[in-house]
């Protein structure tokens, strides 16, 4: 009882397997006959199966979403040159046994996970990633020339990354290799060219996916500039702060440029403080800034001159999308400098902070002026009543 109970069990759970091997799009011929066989009730397999078949069709589903979803981040343009071809075994279930041509046109070349990636501008959707393997301490590498054996989905230190999925079929897990003939690259990490040859397998099984990409993008853009400047002689002291000016350009036309600047008073002890501003647009023409700074510690500016820092940030809009937001915000910072004050109460109020400070200079001047002077006339005051008394 207990052997014929061992064996039923063995023989459905051998089912369930099968089950799924189909469902993934697996044909395991021999094994399903051989269960048939046992079991002698093919409605029942096919009842058995249809839940299953289900269940892994939406594992599947999600599966080919995810994997696209990794091919799908990539910083992306459009070929300008190049061709994607694959060829298919019989029973590999991304490629379905069949062969598969894209020209230039339907071609994208972009970067994913500091990795390259193709993608086809079709309905199926089409795109293969490859990634180098990560550096010992996690950080990720830039492929080159070479073979690249033992790849896996994911990259790691110990394998390189390779995924190709499309026609909303991807794998959950896959294996191969893949063969980088030629990549270049040109500023800021944009992909300028890819020649590789890949081979995966899909869950581990023995029919392939094999391919080869061709691709070449367009130069790439240039890179935003930012030209701050700072108008010393604008600079003076109102009851609300410390009024500042100055003007901003980007060599391509960006929405919401920021400008920020920071305060000191003396070397510590004095008023301090920040502000930023957002401007509605920056281009090549030159764009006037100004700002007010109230003192953000309570003590009121008052100096003559106030320590200064004047700082730019705007975005660009390829290299965000292209690279991420860390290397596509592009910043400019001036020079910390000690910038005369306006206005302020200080000894050398409203002069030139590369002056010598001649205000206290031409009131002890003027005051020992004043002292001879008075002085020269008690004298002769005291020289014409000798005079007289003689």
């Amino acid at each position: 009882m207990l052997c014929l109970k061992g064996f039923q069990v063995a023989a459905f759970l051998t089912r369930q397997l099968v089950c799924a091997s189909r469902a993934f799009g697996v044909a395991i011929v021999a094994q399903r006959r051989t269960i048939r066989a046992r079991l002698n009730d093919p409605d029942s397999f096919r009842r058995t199966c249809k839940p299953l078949r289900l269940v892994a069709f939406a594992l599947v589903a999600t599966t080919a979403s995810l994997v696209w979803g990794d091919l799908s981040q990539a910083g992306s343009v459009p070929a300008i040159s190049g061709s994607f071809t694959m060829t298919s075994d019989e029973g590999d279930y991304i490629g379905q046994g069949k062969s598969y041509s894209f020209p230039a046109r339907a071609l994208t070349l972009g970067l994913i996970q500091d990795g390259i990636s193709v993608g086809v501008l079709t309905n199926d959707r089409w795109g293969v990633s490859l990634v180098a393997p990560t550096a010992p301490d996690g950080t990720r590498q830039r492929l080159k020339k070479g073979v690249y054996k033992n790849a896996e989905r994911f990259a790691d230190a110990l394998h390189p990354g390779l995924t190709v999925a499309g026609a909303g079929r991807g794998c959950n897990e896959s294996t191969g290799r893949f063969t980088v003939l030629d990549a270049k690259y040109g500023p800021n990490g944009y992909v300028r060219s890819l020649h590789a040859t890949f081979e995966q397998h899909c869950e581990g099984l023995e029919p392939a996916l094999r391919g080869e990409v061709i691709v070449a993008a367009p130069p790439p853009p240039p890179r935003l500039k930012l030209e701050l400047t700072l108008d010393p002689s604008s600079t003076s002291l109102s009851a609300d702060g410390i009024r500042l000016e100055g003007t901003i350009a980007c060599t391509q036309t960006v929405d919401y440029p920021s400008v920020t600047t920071e305060l000191s008073e003396g070397f510590g002890g004095g008023a301090v403080g920040s502000a930023s501003i957002s401007l509605p647009k920056c281009g090549p023409k030159p764009r006037r800034w100004q700002m007010t700074v109230a003192s953000s510690n309570g003590i009121p500016f008052t100096a003559d001159s106030v320590r200064l820092t004047v700082r730019a940030g705007a975005t660009d809009a390829f290299y965000t999308a292209y690279l991420g937001e860390s290397i596509g915000n592009v910043t400019e910072e001036l020079p910390t400098r000690e910038v005369a004050v306006a206005g302020g109460s200080g000894p050398n109020a409203g002069s030139d902070s590369n002056s010598s400070r001649p205000t206290w200079s031409i009131v002890v001047v003027l005051s020992i002026i004043a002292g001879l002077g008075w002085s020269l006339v008690i004298a002769l005051l005291l020289r014409g009543r000798g005079r007289r008394q003689v």
